[in-house]
């Protein structure tokens, strides 16, 4: 992984290892997901009996929502608690912490976490809008997925800035996926 973390997007060669890392990273993500999805489904793992109707399906992807505020919100509960942690670096109200700093990673992480929770917000109500009450089940699939992106992405964030790339592909694919199928959906019934 080394020859990735050092290739040099400028050349054509240092170009062809970054892209071959990210086309790793994509499929390492993809496959699981979707496979996760289609598997959930068919065993039945999340409970949808009640789920009669288009508007039972926004009250289900509701519930969906609030465990991804609780993420954000975590996040946003992280930022906050390095704020207060003293440390040698005196951080000026007002100002962005310096690169690198624990709390400067933590800002980071939280702003892209508000990004995907928006993109992902959208895409569950998007596929609610258009999936029929027996198949509204694949939204709690793809937030399992969300969820799990959201986790290797600070996990692989704090290891190196380039690992997040795994996490992030986790996290926008299936939004952009759902977001894809809904509009096809909605232009072609």
């Amino acid at each position: 992984m080394s020859k990735l973390l050092e290739a040099d997007a400028s050349t054509d060669e240092g170009l062809k290892i970054i892209m071959a890392g990210f086309a790793k990273a994509a499929v390492t993500v993809v496959v699981p997901a979707i496979l996760f999805v289609i598997v959930a489904q068919w065993l039945q793992l999340f409970q949808t009996g009640w789920v009669q109707s288009r508007t039972d399906n926004l009250f289900y992807v509701g519930q969906n929502l609030a465990f991804a505020g609780l993420v954000l919100t975590g996040h946003i509960f992280w930022v906050s608690i390095s704020r207060a942690t003293p440390n040698a670096e005196k951080w000026q109200e007002g100002h962005r912490p310096s690169i690198g700093t624990t709390l400067d990673m933590a800002q980071r992480i939280a702003l892209n976490t508000l990004e995907q929770t928006v993109i992902f917000a959208l895409a569950q109500l998007a596929l609610a809008s258009v999936l029929p009450p027996e198949s509204i089940d694949a939204t709690r699939a793809l937030l399992v997925v969300w969820i799990a992106g959201r986790l290797m992405y600070v996990v692989g964030y704090r290891k190196h800035p380039f690992y997040r790339s795994y996490g992030f592909n986790a996290t926008i694919l299936p939004s952009l996926f759902a977001l894809l199928y809904a509009a096809f959906r909605i232009v072609f019934g």
